[in-house]
């Protein structure tokens, strides 16, 4: 968690440093500030350091020095920030009427800081020395204690392999017999079976673990068959091994790897492989038969009880597939009473005694997840812990958070949204974050799939707050919580989970001791009436969150006080103040309507002329408002406005397009099918964003007449750079498509709720060289012929909800590797498997349902 205090203290100086917006900040002594941000930099180099010699070090050491560096950097931090805080209440108490336009002027003291940044510079020279003399006092003992945890925590000793009977004989013949397996299981049983002991002449249990170095591992794999080489030196241990099992049959099992890398690395390490000689990994997470595991914990060999066959069955299925939560809840049931009541209460919800139970005694043994990581995932992956249990978190909004929280820092010359994607492959490669496919297409950045929302296993997340409230990152309110008034002080950022009032409530009795927080995320259900939240002494607060609180009246203090916003997100009605430009450090500005109101299209809002001011805004989401057309002064600009969305076509003229120069996302919502000829016009003038990639027209409930669609044709002239394309309600003809088909860099097409009307669509030759993804949903369309040398990039088909789709003609899709078939006609069915010859996925939606719910 320093690693993460260190890069927002550092993106807060160069803030300051080099200011970008219209503000102009003045220093006493700017070379003070150089300094700081040099020994900052210094810093981080020394922690990323850390990633390298993880497994050399005492993790308890290491998690004091890391709590001293980020108290230090924190309390630093909030002292810069409450200058520059006061400054401006200051000079915007001075400021009159008239000169509300003018640029402020901001002073900053650095002199008076100077204690604070000597005090900082004294603490990173320590911790430098700590760290050197870590790796000068290695523990080896660390990997044999984690042998020892894991053996205790998974109970690995001569037990029946229950439920995987059939799968321990089928990995019993691919050693042997050379088969190469896809499969891992716990492998204890496996290694100590007469027939496997037989077979090989040497065998070698090696539990991986987390706190991995190759050369202990040596050591390890060498113990066990030649006692006395701990005196060997580092240098001379591979080739010995290689020697010692030369020419004999060998197994090696490679126990509770966490990630690739490192199974890679240790395959290095091994001799000649052929000859068969076998490698079998196991890792932390894997699909077990659940329930046959969690009956054999809780009754031993007796069967279940019928009464308790469906509550238990829902028991095992919310222990989600993760073995060590099977097991520990089993074991608090085998203790417990075996009624039928009492088991429909523990299955009826997640966060029952039970569970909870069995998460805590989990945590020593899941901790290491966590403090193991390298050190810019650590606070990507306590972060996740932010929204309740099962609610799953949008891609989209992961990446605008983590960028206005400031704690991630990518690489100059790697997009930011591309580094978001990476760490949380890295955290999904590791079993600690896991997600739900809804839908996903293929992407040309990989084969992968791409991923709708991520979610974390109960038993993490439960480890994530626990940890999180903990190291003061953030505090959840009214969830996991013993006592929130003790909980809160000094903490970062606080998280609504539950009931929104309550947690108010609860924040109301401490108020003092979280003026330094920095977010506050509503993220519970929904609450439609007014809920009162206090802003005004939350001064440095970064990210509002609050869409799932209704505010009736426009929070002033927001504005008054609340100047280092980065982040707001809320759900209002009405007209919004002209003085929301004072947010001047605004990126993200997030609005929505309460669900029941619903404004005509001649009573449509404009966001105020002052929203031009706001030169640092990249992402504007406006339900039920409008852009303003901007004023003829060159300053009437959004410079960094790179995402606009659920605009009418109202805000997309050619003035207000001249002033986005870089926007590449755009979404327009149209409230009325009798306003859809905007449309026509306002298309025209979407077709001068040469930077747009990403375009979704939506019409809300349309209602089609038969025999007639919105407007006769499609004048579209879309921006040659389009990659993604989403239309819904449209009613177009088909023969339209052809101005869609041209597009070279066109890769994901989705079209939704009759986005084009009639029986037939012809594709023609050369149409969508580069589509990858086609959705069609809820069409009308029964006949589609696909021209020659057509989709030929195409990976994946998804067609839903399209009745009358009776028959699939011409070319097949040389490059389809997946075709979705959801609700559809048969014969549907039948044509697509001519296209894909190995097999298609023909469901239904309510089977769907069910998956997502499970």
């Amino acid at each position: 968690m320093a690693y993460a205090a260190v890069i927002s203290l550092k993106q807060t100086i160069d803030r300051l440093v080099n200011p970008s917006h219209t503000s102009m900040v003045q220093y006493s002594s700017p070379e003070i500030m150089k300094i700081l941000y040099e020994e900052v930099r210094s810093l981080q180099e020394v922690l990323e350091g850390l990633d390298k010699s993880i497994g050399s070090i005492c993790m308890e050491r290491m998690n004091t020095l890391d709590g001293q560096i980020r108290e230090t950097i924190w309390k630093l931090e909030d002292v810069i920030e409450t200058q520059v805080s006061n400054q401006f209440l200051s000079q915007n108490e001075e400021r009159s009427s008239h000169d509300a336009a003018d640029p402020f002027l901001i002073s900053i003291d650095l002199e008076e800081l100077k204690q604070d940044f000597d005090s900082l510079i004294e603490t990173v020279k320590k911790m430098k020395e700590d760290y050197i003399q870590e790796l000068r006092n290695p523990l080896p003992q660390q990997v044999k204690d984690a042998q020892s945890r894991h053996d205790n925590y998974l109970g690995c000793n001569k037990s029946k392999m229950v439920g995987v009977s059939r799968l321990f004989s089928e990995i019993q013949a691919q050693l042997i017999e050379g088969t190469p397996s896809k499969k891992t299981t716990l492998a204890k049983a496996l290694f100590e079976d007469s027939t496997i002991v037989d077979h090989f002449e040497c065998r070698v249990w090696v539990t991986v673990g987390p706190t991995y170095r190759d050369k202990e591992i040596l050591r390890s794999i060498l113990d066990q068959g030649n006692p006395g080489t701990d005196t060997m030196p580092d240098d001379e241990l591979a080739d010995y091994l290689s020697k010692r099992l030369k020419n004999r049959i060998w197994l090696v099992v490679l126990d509770d790897v966490w990630n690739s890398q490192v199974l890679s690395d240790l395959l290095r390490l091994l001799p000649d492989k052929r000859n068969g000689n076998r490698v079998l990994v196991t890792s932390r997470i894997h699909e077990e038969a659940s329930w046959e595991v969690f009956c054999h914990k809780v009754f031993d060999k007796m069967p279940c009880p019928v009464e308790l066959k469906e509550a238990g069955k829902k028991i095992a299925e919310n222990c989600e597939g993760l073995p060590l939560t099977i097991v520990k809840v089993a074991n608090l049931l085998f203790k417990a009473d075996k009624t039928t009541e009492y088991w429909n209460e523990v299955a009826a919800k997640k966060q029952h005694s039970v569970f909870l139970n069995a998460y805590a005694e989990m945590l020593e043994v899941l901790l290491p997840s966590y403090y193991y990581l390298p050190q810019h995932l650590k606070a990507f992956f306590l972060y996740m812990g932010i929204l309740p249990q099962n609610y799953g978190i949008p891609l989209s909004k992961l990446i605008n958070l983590w960028k206005a929280e400031g704690f991630l820092e990518p690489n100059p010359l790697t997009d930011f949204e591309q580094f978001v994607k990476k760490c949380l492959d890295e955290l999904i490669s590791r079993n600690v974050v896991i997600f739900r496919r809804k839908m996903y297409f293929f992407g040309s950045y990989s084969t992968s799939a791409k991923i709708e929302k991520y979610y974390l296993n109960s038993a993490f997340l439960y480890m994530c707050v626990k940890e999180a409230g903990r190291s003061k990152f953030y505090q959840v309110l009214n969830s996991y919580t013993e006592d929130a008034e003790e909980g809160m002080k000094s903490q970062r950022r606080l998280c609504i989970h539950n009931n929104v009032l309550f947690a108010i409530e609860d924040a109301y009795n401490s108020i003092a001791s979280v003026s330094t927080v920095r977010s506050l995320l509503c993220t519970g259900p929904y609450h439609q009436y007014a809920v009162p939240i206090c802003l005004e002494y939350l001064r440095l607060l970064r990210v509002l969150d609050a869409l799932t609180i209704r505010f009736y009246k426009f929070p002033i203090e927001v504005l008054i006080k609340l100047i280092q916003l980065r982040y707001l997100a809320l759900t209002y009605d009405e007209n919004l103040p002209a003085s929301i430009s004072k947010l001047w450090n605004l990126q993200f500005f997030i609005i929505r309507q309460h669900l029941s109101i619903v404004k005509s299209p001649e009573n449509s809002s404009y966001l105020p002329m002052e929203i031009w001011d706001m030169k640092q805004l990249e992402h504007l989401e406006i339900m039920g408002n409008d852009l303003p057309n901007p004023n003829c002064e060159e300053e009437s600009l959004l410079p960094n406005l790179l995402t606009l969305l659920d605009v009418s076509p109202k805000s997309c003229t050619k003035s207000v397009f001249k002033r986005l120069p870089n926007l590449k996302k755009l979404g327009i919502r149209i409230e009325s099918e009798s306003n859809a000829d905007e449309l026509l016009s306002c298309f025209d003038y979407i077709s001068h964003l040469n930077g747009l990639e990403t375009l979704k027209c939506t019409i809300e409930n349309p209602v089609f007449t038969s025999g007639v669609v919105v407007g006769a044709r499609l004048p579209i002239f879309f921006p040659k750079c389009l990659k993604k394309l989403c239309l819904s309600g449209l009613g177009y003809p088909w023969e339209e498509m052809t101005k869609i088909g041209s597009l070279p860099n066109l890769r994901v097409l989705k079209l939704h709720c009759n986005a084009f009307r009639g029986p037939k669509w012809e594709t023609r030759g050369g149409e969508f060289p580069s589509l990858e993804y086609l959705l069609i949903e809820d069409s009308d369309l029964a006949v589609w012929t696909i021209g020659d040398n057509s989709f030929n990039l195409l990976g994946h088909l998804n067609i839903r909800h399209c009745y009358k789709l009776k028959e699939i003609q011409g070319n097949y899709l040389n490059c389809i590797r997946k075709i979705e078939v959801v609700d559809c006609n048969p014969l549907a069915a039948y044509y697509a498997r001519q296209i894909l010859f190995v097999g298609i996925d023909v469901r239904s939606s309510w089977e769907e349902d069910d998956k997502i719910n499970a």
